[in-house]
């Protein structure tokens, strides 16, 4: 990727709770969890910020416009 130090914002504290746990997660989203959890490790530094939903709008925005692509 070309990236070794990271922040990442999110706009569920939940799902920074689980992906900063060293705990086995068992909920829904446990393959997605697994897999951040993965890809992570191989960087440097990784934080999770916590961010509320309308500061993220411009993320979401991005997100749908690529998706269109």
């Amino acid at each position: 990727m070309g990236f070794d130090e990271v922040i990442v914002e999110v706009d569920s504290m939940i799902v920074i709770k689980k992906l900063q746990s060293p705990e086995n997660d068992r909920s829904l989203i446990v393959v997605i969890i697994n897999e951040i959890k993965e890809k992570t490790r191989r960087l440097r530094s990784i934080k999770f910020r916590y961010i509320l939903l309308r500061a993220n709008e411009a993320a979401h925005a991005v997100a749908a416009w690529g998706e269109r692509m």
